[in-house]
């Protein structure tokens, strides 16, 4: 439900207080709470890109039934699909799977700027 999304606010609280009470330089701080921001939105992605196929009944032409995990335990389907999400979102590319529809397009275009955008503030 969308009252989960609302505890990202008491993740960030908290980070506060660790910051607070373990005294860590506040640029490794930095780096960490970015990493897992990174993590958090790679999650949602890979889980909203195996949502979009998933929707579309597993299409022949589509990732999940080209590496034929349609049918896996949901720990398999989930390493994939987070896989699939990091690499555009780290711009690696696309693999042997390229996005089949537009809706997979869009969602490849979203993942990759998500992705450009942590490496700006990475770098900068």
């Amino acid at each position: 439900s969308l009252l989960r999304l609302l505890r990202v606010t008491r993740v960030i609280g908290l980070f506060r207080r660790w910051e607070d009470v373990l005294n860590i330089n506040s640029a490794w701080f930095r780096m960490a709470k970015l990493l897992a921001l990174m993590l958090l939105l790679a999650h949602w992605s890979g889980c909203v890109q195996f949502l979009a196929v998933q929707l579309a009944d597993f299409p022949l032409d589509s990732w999940v039934v080209e590496l034929g995990i349609h049918e896996q335990p949901v720990s398999v389907q989930y390493s994939w699909a987070l896989f699939q999400a990091l690499s555009h979102m780290l711009c690696i590319g696309y693999g042997r799977f390229p996005p089949q529809n537009a809706t997979e397009v869009w969602l490849t275009i979203f993942s990759m700027v998500i992705g450009a955008t942590f490496y700006a503030i990475f770098i900068g």
